[in-house]
């Protein structure tokens, strides 16, 4: 458990955050806090701005942040060496050098910003955002129409505390609802790739994308389903039964009532896709007879019909 929370509160952020948290939290208060924004008040802004700088600069280091979270301030304090002395700065922050063996709150400001100008970091800070990595996600209709769970492996580029490059390996999963509609977007923050060292990860955004089906295929824009099935062109004419698997497995036999003509559909209530928002309801199975007329006729065949019709 952290005994001190006081750098955490400082960036706004909780105590088990990750790393790019904390660096998303600084470049946002560093920005907030800048003097050369509050001109009226910046005596007070100074203050909080070397406040934030000294939270960052002890939690983004990993060694630090493990003191700090054992022992609070007095533990960094003690190292010596990793006491953080911001006395004497100058008003304005604009000579950038070391007070004490501390650390300048304008030196991380430039690491972060590659710039003095809190304007033109603030152009930086913008062109930096969060980008979003999109994946086509796709699922056939039987995992869409009973839900199912996705694992997704994905290698995206990070950067190391030392600015370098790495591969880095991450499992995403996600439940797959039933009944989602194509183009339904799973979002993961900050699961993407890092452009460079000061930017944060982009986010992996997951878009559903419905596979083709031999049988059913789902209405547009609604929760019902459509399936073709084949009777033949006596059971067209007398009557007879149909029968075919859902898309759960389910085994459906429905009878076939009075003459089907070419194109007939029946809709069956209740049998088509879940609905995701509202609870056990489901859409319309719609029923499309196809005839299979036979290829040819025998000449007793034919006479018959033609004294039948």
């Amino acid at each position: 458990m952290v005994s001190d929370l006081s750098y955490y509160n400082e960036l706004g952020i909780q105590s088990n955050v990750s790393s790019d948290e904390i660096k998303k939290a600084y470049k946002k208060m560093a920005l907030k806090w800048h003097p050369d924004k509050h001109t009226n008040n910046k005596d007070s802004a100074e203050k909080k701005f070397k406040a934030v700088s000294e939270a960052y600069h002890v939690l983004s280091d990993e060694k630090k942040r493990k003191l700090y979270d054992q022992f609070g301030k007095a533990g960094i304090d003690s190292s010596g060496s990793h006491g953080f002395n911001f006395s004497g700065v100058p008003h304005g922050f604009r000579q950038h050098r070391q007070f004490g063996g501390g650390i300048d709150p304008n030196t991380i400001f430039r690491q972060f910003f590659r710039t003095d100008n809190i304007f033109e970091a603030e152009d930086f800070f913008k062109n930096s955002q969060p980008q979003v990595q999109q994946i086509e996600c796709f699922l056939s209709l039987e995992e869409l129409y009973s839900g199912g769970h996705k694992k997704y492996r994905l290698r995206t580029t990070r950067f190391d505390h030392q600015d370098k490059p790495f591969n880095y390996q991450s499992v995403l999963e996600f439940d797959i609802k039933p009944g989602w509609k194509e183009g339904t977007k799973i979002t993961f923050e900050n699961e993407g790739d890092q452009k460079s060292p000061q930017s944060t990860s982009a986010d992996v955004q997951f878009i559903i994308k419905e596979k083709s089906h031999p049988r059913f295929k789902r209405i547009p824009g609604s929760d019902d389903l459509e399936v073709s099935v084949n009777i033949s062109l006596k059971e067209a004419l007398t009557g007879g039964h149909i029968s075919f698997e859902h898309l759960n497995g389910r085994k459906m036999r429905i009878p076939l009532k009075g003459i089907v003509n070419p194109g007939t559909k029946r809709i069956i209530q209740g049998e088509g896709m879940p609905s995701t928002k509202q609870r056990n309801v489901k859409g319309n199975l719609i029923i499309v007879h196809n005839i299979i007329f036979p290829d040819t006729l025998t000449d007793e065949q034919t006479s018959s019909l033609n004294n039948i019709l």
